[in-house]
């Protein structure tokens, strides 16, 4: 008989050891520009202890979602224009510049992007070739070219931006670019916006247009729930809005006009070639001697880096205001020892 046999064999035992893996380092999704408080360094993290000095430092390396918090400069609050910004967002996770007036860090009024030292400079921002990203809270100034240029750039946001009266143009949009939002924004210059062949889809609302707004060869432009005056009339201004060169489906409506040019500008022209695809409606024209004095008030004040404050207006002068949307352009107070302490210092 045969019997079955057990054979049994031991294995070597299989040790089983655990390795430490050091964890993901994690993408900040603040960096901070500031040159006034503590040190900085262009070549730092641009963390709040050791921020970056200047504003191109972190064009250069931010990344989708992430924040630039601009401080003030030691030097009146202004820092060098003509950032280049090349890196794009997505539409979950976009790239935000953001003036801190309020912000982390102490202020002393607004964050200036200017040339500094007497070197020209053509642009506050370049935006070449990106999307997604937005801009915010800056006083843009003698630029030679504009505040914001945007080259083949799409889903742009330019949200509470000055551009002051010494610029040629406040907003330059350029190229096959769409989806760009410019709202609660002053823009002054000789063309406040000018919005170029190929550009799609455009939106200025909620803006204080101080110069022209011309739309040449556009498509889908909406211009809405502005205020226009002419600050800067020049003599190859022909209007407070033109649209050129075949705009089509422009939308103008909902927004206030005021004054006119002494050289006899009308407020809006738009091509016979496409009127009839241009919706104009529920706009007011206002004209009158006092709005064309507060105007050209505020846009002299403005220009030398002033505050106009208004006090103690008569009732008919408030409806006014309210009427031209221009309550919300002057700073009205009706104590004057608050107007007095109100000014920056």
């Amino acid at each position: 008989m045969r019997r079955a046999g057990l054979v049994s064999c031991v294995l070597p035992a299989l040790l089983i050891g655990s390795v430490p893996v050091p964890a993901a380092a994690t993408t900040p999704t603040t960096l901070y520009v500031q040159d006034e408080f503590g040190p900085c360094s262009d070549s730092g993290p641009g963390t709040l202890a050791e921020p970056f000095c200047g504003i191109q430092a972190a064009a250069d390396v931010v990344q989708p979602g992430q924040t630039v918090i601009v401080g003030y400069h030691d030097l009146d609050g202004s820092y060098d224009g003509d950032v280049h910004i090349t890196h794009s967002g997505t539409p979950d996770q976009p790239i935000t510049f953001e003036a801190a007036y309020p912000g982390p860090y102490p202020t002393n009024g607004a964050i200036f992007i200017l040339p500094r030292f007497g070197i020209a400079q053509a642009n506050g921002f370049l935006l070449d070739n990106v999307h997604d990203v937005k801009i915010s809270g800056f006083d843009i100034r003698n630029m030679t070219s504009s505040g914001v240029t945007m080259v083949n750039s799409s889903d742009i946001t330019i949200d509470h931006l000055t551009a002051n009266t010494d610029l040629p143009v406040g907003i330059d949009i350029t190229g096959a670019g769409h989806d760009v939002m410019i709202s609660r924004d002053t823009l002054s210059g000789t063309r406040s916006v000018e919005i170029g062949p190929g550009t799609e889809r455009t939106t200025l609302a909620r803006n204080v247009l101080a110069g022209q707004v011309l739309v040449n060869g556009a498509t889908g432009t909406a211009i809405t729930n502005n205020t226009g005056f002419p600050g800067r009339c020049q003599p190859a201004v022909t209007s407070l809005i033109d649209v050129v060169n075949g705009s089509a489906a422009t939308s103008i409506e909902n927004n206030v006009l005021t004054g006119s040019c002494s050289s006899g500008a009308v407020s809006v022209i738009v091509d016979a070639d496409v009127a009839a695809q241009t919706s104009l409606d529920y706009n007011i024209v206002f004209t009158g001697p006092l709005v064309g004095l507060l105007v050209s008030a505020f846009t002299a004040v403005r220009k030398e880096g002033g505050e106009l404050k208004l006090l103690n207006l008569t009732k008919k002068v408030h409806d006014l205001l309210q009427i031209t949307k221009l309550y919300t352009v002057f700073d009205v107070k009706d104590d004057e020892a608050a107007a007095i302490s109100s000014y920056t210092k």
